[in-house]
């Protein structure tokens, strides 16, 4: 189910204590589409029917920016009144003005009017805020009365203003098609005569003809029976699937330096208590690398990720001396500070753009300030090149370590003309070990375990975020539960172990566990089943196949894990359910190893997962998903122990052999 919720991308935005919301006739330079309300049903359909989205876009002489919607949707089936009952639009009042035009419900050839300016509900509801951030922005939202099945729901406004950080400079995006089916949809472009953005076609979206409208330039936009795009949740970030027409006034990424420059130029220090904290990591012993270390974890340990995004603080940063003071701050206010931290060590480094969202793949749009939603630090150290990320609290280990893969990134510093690759540093990857040691009790029946995993760069930093935030309990019930759905009823002994090792940012958890029927008894043979749950995590299936669409994968990673079990009588010589031994399972993008060791009282198995490549070509996810089904089902090693009664039998003649060696031991 899809909730109409629409943003306008135009700018992030802010907080106004006055409202900016009216009521009127559409504006004269729009133009209006038909659409079919008989329009049949199309493949994707989740109780509505998008028969029309229709969003144009003016770029005025006198430099205003207009942006209109109009939609209409049939409700199909109960599913489909929730999506249009209550319709939601996102403004920043700061800036911007929101302009209702109609609601209109057509019934069975009847039209009704249902927009009531003073029912509309402004609401404050800071969507951003799980992630730190307030941007003020307020959502109107229109409740409407009696909608049935069969309904078609029609409503239009328009959202005038944009950022003002932005200029006059023309840029946008105009999206073609999303993963829902729309019968019809239509996307118009004007600017004034005489400005020419340049225009960059996404994922097959098309080329259009322009045509002058008086003292505009016209773009139109005009598709049919636009088919769902099928994508995976798991795609990598750098692709693009829905069809999008990316236009700028931007003539290269350099004219985007070159607007991000005065917004990110160093402010002076004067605050007192920060110039003496500058001095004293520039004085502290050690080599420049600890001492940029000293910094950046001051960045991110000391000054709490929050960002007050208010108006143009959307782009642009807060002085250090504001952040130090106030102790908070969002990606660019602590990216400034650490700046200023490194410049009193003499030390070169620049803010530099990046897209969480696209990773390498904003090099495809037209160059915008819209391709970034992120700022980091680009650091130079003796001729080499650092990426560290002041955001990322608990972050340990040198400066490779700490290494944030954006994939690429745009400096904003003079020169700086296209932007430039984050290479992953040859010795990083994430790693991850885990030794489970299980141990028979007397009652041939019961096991207890030890278990130790270990993290490194990455994987360390989130473990360590979620023993701060959850606590080392909370850890421990979530293994429990883990083991629990394995081996069946399993209690922890005692509390969870940490052993932090931050220089090399290796962190290391150490539980115990008992578990009361591990061994099942099956035809005079005890039985269970291991299984490697670790490697599984990296292995996700989707939940649909779609030739259309390349599959990511988690690169580099390293994990292994390995199992041991401890039997005090042994196991039964060759008895595995498992087929070999010594087992490799490997294509382009990653390998998989297994081997099965055995001594009279130990058994262990080992499993390594390797990757090779961040992601799968469409061509060949099919087969790579049956390399990974292959070595899911290879995860679970069945382990065969001595029956009981034969058990008894070698618990005998172990005692025999024994005092055999005593007796003769004893007469020599």
């Amino acid at each position: 189910m899809h909730t109409w919720v629409f943003i306008i991308l135009a700018g992030l935005s802010f907080t106004s204590a006055a409202t900016s919301m009216q009521q009127s006739a559409r504006p004269d330079w729009v133009t209006e589409p038909g659409f079919n309300a008989d329009a049949k049903r199309m493949s994707g359909e989740s109780g509505l029917r998008y028969l029309l989205i229709d969003r144009q876009q003016r770029f005025a002489i006198d430099g205003e920016f207009a942006h209109y919607f109009r939609y209409a949707a049939k409700t199909v089936s109960r599913r489909g009144i929730d999506a249009v009952a209550q319709l939601q639009v996102d403004f920043d009042p700061t800036y911007q003005q929101l302009t209702w035009h109609d609601i209109q419900v057509h019934r069975d050839g009847e039209t009704t009017t249902r927009l009531d300016l003073e029912s509309i509900e402004l609401l404050h509801r800071e969507l951003t805020m799980e992630y730190n951030l307030v941007d003020g922005r307020r959502t109107a939202h229109a409740v409407l009365d009696d909608i049935q099945v069969g309904d078609i729901v029609e409503w239009s406004y328009t959202i005038t203003g944009r950022n003002p950080i932005f200029g006059e400079t023309i840029f946008g995006v105009m999206q073609l098609g999303w993963d829902y089916p729309v019968n019809q949809v239509y996307q118009r472009l004007l600017v004034p005569k005489g400005r020419e953005p340049e225009f960059e076609y996404l994922a097959g979206a098309e080329k259009t003809k322009r045509n002058r409208i008086g003292d505009y330039r016209e773009y139109i936009w005009n598709r049919q029976r636009v088919e769902r795009v099928q994508t995976y949740t798991e795609r990598p970030r750098w692709h693009h699937p829905f069809p999008v027409v990316s236009f700028s006034e931007f003539d290269s990424w350099a004219d985007v330096v070159q607007w991000a420059l005065p917004i990110y130029s160093p402010a002076p220090v004067q605050n007192m208590q920060l110039l003496e904290r500058m001095k004293s990591l520039a004085a502290a012993d050690g080599t420049a690398e600890q001492r940029i270390l000293a910094a950046l974890e001051m960045a991110q340990d000391e000054i709490r990720y929050f960002g007050i995004e208010l108006g143009e603080n959307s782009h642009r940063p807060s002085p250090p001396d504001e952040t130090y003071a106030r102790r908070y701050g969002d990606c660019k206010d602590k990216a400034m500070l650490l700046q200023a931290l490194l410049a009193a060590q003499g030390i070169e480094s620049a803010p530099a753009l990046v897209s969480t969202t696209h990773g390498r793949g904003f090099e495809a749009f037209a160059p915008s300030p819209l391709a970034f939603n992120h700022v980091i630090l680009k650091v130079t150290l003796e001729g080499q090149t650092y990426w560290v990320d002041p955001t990322r609290s608990s972050q340990r280990g040198d400066l490779l370590d700490r290494f944030p893969d954006y994939q690429m990134a745009l400096p904003v510093a003079q020169g700086s003309k296209k932007p430039e690759p984050m290479p992953i540093p040859s010795a990083w990857a994430q790693r991850q070990s885990t030794i489970e040691s299980f141990s028979t009790t007397e009652d041939l029946e019961s096991a207890d375990l030890v278990v130790e995993y270990t993290f490194t760069t990455t994987l360390a930093d989130s473990v360590r975020d979620n023993l701060v935030s959850e606590g080392n309990e909370l850890v421990m019930e979530h293994l429990q539960g883990v083991y629990g759905r394995v081996y069946g009823e399993v209690y922890p002994i005692g509390d969870l172990a940490t052993s932090d090792h931050l220089r090399s940012n290796q962190l290391i958890l150490t539980g115990e566990f008992e578990f009361p029927g591990f061994w099942e008894n099956v035809n005079n043979y005890r039985r269970v089943e291991t299984h490697a749950s670790t490697i599984a995590e990296f292995l996700p299936l989707p939940s649909r196949f779609t030739d259309t669409s390349p599959l990511a994968v988690q690169f580099p990673i390293v994990v292994e894990h390995t199992i041991t079990v401890a039997d005090p009588v042994g196991f039964e010589a060759g008895v595995f359910e498992t087929g070999e031994n010594e087992l490799n399972i490997e294509d382009d993008a990653l390998h998989y190893y297994r081997s099965i060791s055995l001594t009279d009282e130990e058994l262990t198995i080992f499993h390594r997962l390797t990757t090779r490549q961040d992601a799968v070509t469409r061509e060949n996810v099919q087969s790579h998903l049956g390399t990974r089904r292959d070595i899911l089902e290879s995860l679970g090693v069945v382990v065969v122990g001595l029956s009981n009664e034969r058990t008894r039998l070698k618990q005998r003649e172990q005692r025999l052999k024994n005092n055999l060696r005593k007796l003769i031991g004893d007469k020599q």
